[in-house]
């Protein structure tokens, strides 16, 4: 399933936690378009003639921009790549630009998925985290994007938060409840390097939480996943009805994808390769039809762990056929080898699958670091 991603790495403020790619000045989102529009034209040879199962708008904030905007990208992905008729199109967005006028927008383009940062239901986190959203514009949004035509929404939350009294989590996950959400991603928060956050610590102005609490936590979330019907598909993902993010699963079963805007990352089985992070030059570089990237070209250790760092962290592991298929008996054995002392203590199951047991989900990170070559 190729996917293409674009990175639009505009945002109205940087909040506390966040290290993508993005910066706050807006001045040259119009000149950024006309540069997308320009690598999307240098990039279409990639796919060749394969049709590509879905598109997802990234960021950043990609609903910072105008319906006018999309439209010329969209205008010009149609025009150099082939699209299925049942793509699925995401966008990325913030609550507080999901005014009627642009849902219905968004919508008659062809979107046909939302992904809302609502990262909380609770309006001192929001402040804390510098989220321009209260709580109830988030639910609004929500409730909004449902009645006008939205049928595929996914929030994502934070937990982990350092401020947290008491039962918060659980009121956060109580909200999701109430809310016409097929899709949910929580992930847990983390002290980026670079980020106001990472900062904060360092000055000992706020404090990691705990492992036990996180672990508590992580056991809440997938005790409430079950209990609602979420399927836990990924680590950090959870879906109803099988609405998974296909988009993610072109990620997480290394299926080719494209990646276009400045750091945006693009994959094709024997090499990856990423963008520029800078706006300016980003721009500079297509206006000149040039494209400013890096590339690394992949060894078989390398695809190897790849492997090993996508598909164990979903409910389908790691196939052991296709796994031999690849790489051949000897890496299959040697792979068989490592992960033995770890099925010896219920951590992974081996079921033609090597995938993570209930318990080793909780250790994925030092599972896989065992099985890496």
């Amino acid at each position: 399933m190729p996917g293409l991603y674009i990175h639009v790495p505009f945002c109205a403020q940087k909040c506390t936690y966040c290290d993508f790619y993005s910066i706050v000045p807006q001045a040259r989102k119009q000149e950024f378009v006309d540069a997308l529009i320009k690598e999307i034209e240098l990039r279409q040879s990639f796919f060749e003639e394969q049709q590509i199962s879905s598109i997802f708008f990234g960021g950043g904030t990609p609903s910072l921009l105008s319906l006018d905007q999309f439209q010329k990208i969209f205008s010009q992905i149609s025009a150099c790549f082939f699209i299925k008729n049942d793509a699925e199109i995401t966008i990325e967005a913030n609550p507080e630009d999901l005014s009627d006028s642009y849902i219905k927008g968004l919508l008659n383009l062809g979107i046909n998925r939302l992904s809302i940062g609502v990262q909380s239901f609770i309006d001192d986190d929001l402040i804390a985290l510098k989220r321009s959203h209260n709580s109830k514009i988030a639910k609004d949004a929500i409730l909004r994007a449902y009645r006008l035509g939205f049928h595929n929404i996914s929030v994502d939350l934070i937990y982990g938060l350092p401020f947290w009294k008491k039962n918060e989590w659980s009121y956060n996950l109580d909200q999701i409840t109430q809310l016409p959400i097929q899709h949910l991603s929580a992930y847990h928060l983390s002290f980026e390097k670079g980020t106001l956050l990472h900062k904060q610590r360092e000055q000992n102005k706020v404090q990691e939480t705990s492992e036990a609490l996180s672990d508590l936590q992580f056991k809440q979330l997938l005790s409430f996943a079950k209990d609602q019907g979420f399927e836990a598909y990924e680590i950090s993902n959870f879906a109803k009805n099988k609405m998974y993010s296909k988009h993610n699963l072109s990620y997480w079963h290394r299926d080719s994808y494209l990646g276009l805007g400045p750091s945006a990352h693009s994959y094709n089985a024997k090499s990856r390769f990423w963008n520029v992070s800078n706006v300016k030059q980003y721009i500079e570089s297509l206006n000149v039809n040039s494209l400013a990237f890096e590339e690394e070209k992949l060894t078989e250790i390398d695809m190897r762990n790849e492997v090993l760092i996508t598909n164990l962290r979903t409910r389908w592991g790691i196939s052991l056929d296709d796994y031999k298929d690849e790489f051949g008996v000897n890496a299959l054995e040697n792979l068989l080898q490592k992960a033995e002392p770890l099925i010896n203590k219920g951590l992974v199951l081996n079921t033609k699958h090597l995938k993570l047991s209930e318990e080793g989900v909780f250790i994925s990170d030092y599972i896989m670091r065992r099985l890496f070559n």
